[in-house]
Order: structure tokens, then sequence, then C-alpha cells
């Protein structure tokens, strides 16, 4: 079942059907109540004159318009070629001819069976013609203005583009506002937030806004935290961290055997340190949050093979690493782009145990893949560098394609020039 977009398209053709039901639902009863009004005038008025006729005591006459009869076969032509003979009692038989269709008859005949209290069965018949009357006249008799049925559907009609015309007139009216709380709503802002909430007329419509501002506010205030959060915690991490690679650097002087497991512990130690300052120094900048920085001339090649010696301590023995740059300068945010290469390349040489770490790049596309075991990145997977390259490839719209393969991880960096 097909369904409906806008609530303000549903309310108005729910209403709209609505209306057009009422609307010729009244038609057709104000039809019949007119026709059968006007029959039964029509049939009293007949009766009448037949009584009238026989306190008379006359079987046939003329009168007021009115043909009387015993016998059917008296009638006038026209009542006996257009009505069959009347079989039931006070019952009308009627019928017109019409040579318009919108406008009113003809021709038109009537006839009526009365039985009297003298034994005597009469019938009593009308013939109406437009041109044995005056205009006068005419006026006074409905049945040669207008047909009444077509009168009652311009009038139902009329009625329903009345109702329409309310209808949309009162959505207008509702919907307005409802409008003006869509748009606050889509302004609202760290700055317009601050600000009194407009009157948006309605009851209901001013809580929904004061329950999006308080929604607003509170994702706001949870956000500031976080922001607060991270630039707290980066400051502070600092110190531990320059404190563990100082204590660190004095280990490995006093580590006489490079293949001893005191020198293995400080390499991990160390690792684990340097890698640490990097997250906290990316975290501390995504964490200011001050837009997007602007371009500047990048030699592409030389940056990527710069990143890849600076984060050769990552990679272990049994793993070798392929480099293959080509020579380009691009107009880039600088420190978003390393941010980005540099966690790139650190996952890749992070969670490779052994085998081969090939880093590609042609023109302004990177391409870094590692082959995957089950031991790699056991010990440093903290998991941060992909989620933080999405974040920033998402900010200064670059893109990025991520391929798992069984074995393999690979990983494609596309820096668009903006």
């Amino acid at each position: 079942m097909k369904r409906f977009n806008s609530l303000r398209v549903y309310v108005i053709t729910v209403l709209f059907l609505l209306g057009v039901l009422v609307s010729v639902t009244l038609s057709s009863v104000a039809m019949n109540y007119f026709i059968g009004g006007m029959d039964f005038i029509q049939t009293g008025t007949m009766i009448d004159t037949a009584e009238l006729l026989e306190e008379q005591g006359k079987r046939r006459g003329q009168l007021m318009g009115f043909y009387i009869s015993d016998d059917w076969e008296q009638m006038p032509a026209e009542v006996q070629q257009f009505l069959s003979k009347p079989s039931t009692p006070y019952l009308l038989y009627k019928d017109f001819q019409k040579n318009i269709v919108f406008d009113g008859p003809s021709l038109g005949v009537f006839a009526v069976m009365v039985p009297g209290d003298d034994g005597v069965t009469r019938y009593v018949s009308m013939t109406l013609r437009p041109e044995d009357y005056t205009p006068e006249e005419k006026d006074k008799v409905m049945v040669f203005g207008p047909d009444p049925f077509w009168v009652i559907v311009a009038f139902g009609f009329g009625g329903i583009a009345l109702f329409a015309m309310v209808i949309w007139l009162l959505i207008r009216q509702i919907t307005k506002p409802m409008v003006e709380l869509s748009d606050w709503a889509k302004g609202l802002g760290p700055e317009s937030v601050e600000n009194s909430t407009p009157d948006f007329h309605y009851r209901e419509l001013n809580g929904l806004a004061g329950i999006i501002k308080g929604s607003f506010e509170q994702v706001q205030q949870s956000v500031q935290r976080e922001q607060e959060f991270l630039r707290h915690a980066s400051h502070e991490l600092r110190t531990p961290i320059t404190v563990i690679r100082a204590n660190s650097a004095v280990l490995a002087k006093l580590t006489t055997d490079p293949n001893s497991k005191q020198a293995v512990v400080q390499q991990r130690i160390e690792r684990a340190v340097r890698t640490m300052s990097d997250l906290t120094e990316t975290l501390l900048w995504m964490s200011r949050d001050k837009g997007r920085q602007a371009n500047e001339p990048v030699q592409l090649d030389q940056f990527i093979e710069q990143i890849a010696l600076e984060l050769d301590y990552l990679k272990k023995p049994g793993v070798e690493v392929s480099i293959s740059v080509d020579p380009i300068t691009l107009n880039l945010a600088k420190t978003p782009c390393r941010i980005a290469l540099s966690n790139l390349i650190r996952n890749a040489y992070q969670h490779t145990a052994e085998g081969q770490v090939a880093i590609v790049q042609l023109g302004n596309v990177i391409t870094v893949s590692n082959e995957v075991s089950e031991a790699g990145g056991a010990d440093l997977g903290f998991g941060l560098g992909l989620k933080l390259c999405r974040k920033l490839v998402e900010q200064y719209g670059w893109q990025m394609q991520e391929h798992s393969l069984p074995d393999a991880h690979r990983v494609v960096l596309s820096l668009i020039q903006r």
C-alpha cells in the first residue's frame, strides 16, 4: 500500500474526500426531497380537484387546468401518448420531454387515478407547455426553469469548491507555524541556541520546539565535554609519555645485549610510547575543531618516504617494506595529510607480523597494503588509525577505500585538491 510522504497532502486529501462524500450525499438527499415534495404537492392538488368534481356530481370536466374523466380514453392525446393508463390509486404518473439537456422540459404530462366515494374512478391529468404561460407565470412554475437536477449539482460543486478553499486556508494557517518551526530547527546552532525560543502560535508546537532545543543543548554539552576531555587528556598524557620515553632511552643505554629479553621489552615499550605520542598529538589536533586547514604545496613522494622512514621503528624483523612513489607536488592541507598517511602506514606496520608492506603512490592516489596474520599487531592494535583517517577524509573531501582479503588488507587514499 502506497503511503503519503507529506502529512499536509494526507490531511488535505482525507478532508477533501470527506467533503466530496458529504456534498454528494446531501445533494442526493436534496434532490430526492425536492422531487418528492413537488410530486406530493402535485398529487394532492390533483386529488383535491377530483374530489371537488365528485362533490359537484360530475364524472368528467376541466378545472384549474386539470382534465378529469372517468374514461381514460377521454384524456388528451399527449397524455395517452406519453403515459400508460394508471393502475395504482393516488400514484402520480409523469413524464417529461426535453430538447436541451441542461434546460427545463419542453413538455410535461401528469396523471393520477382517484377512486371516488360514489364508486366512480376518475382520472386526473395535466399537461404543461412553456408556450402556454407568460414569462411571469413561467417564473412561478418551477418546472420550466433550469433543470433542478443540474441546479443541485451546481450547488454541490460550489459547496465542494468552497469546502476545498476552507481546507486550503485552514491547512495553510496550521502549516505556516510548522514550516517556521522546521526552519528554526534547521538553523539551530551553538550561537543561536542561546537565543529565546520563538512563539509558534500553538501550544503543541511550542512544546515541540522546547524539546528540540533541550535535546540540542544536551548534545552540544555532550560534544563540549568530549572535546574538553580529549584536550585535557591529550595535554595531561604528554608528561607521562615524555617520562616513559626518557626512561626508555635510559634503559636502552643500560642494555648491553640488544638481543636480550630486556632489550626486546625495551623496544616494545619504545614503539608503544611513540605510537601513543603520535595518537595523542592527532587527537589533540582533531579536538581543536578549527575547521579546514589552508592548503600549501606538498611534495607528496618525498612526504611519503619521510613518514615511512620515521615509522620504520614499528616494522618487525620479518617484515619487508617496498615503497614506490611518483614525483608530484599537490596543494594539500599538510598537517591533516601527514596525520592520515602516518596512521595508514602505522596501521600497516603494526598489523603485519611477517610478510610484505607495500606503499605505492601514483599521482594523488596512495595505496597501502599489508599481509595479515593471526599474530599481526597483537601488541599494538589500538584500532584508531583507520577511524582517524575516515574522519579526516570526510572533513577534507578526500576519498578512501578499504579492501579486506583473507590474507591481506589494502587501503586506497585519494587526496583530492580543493
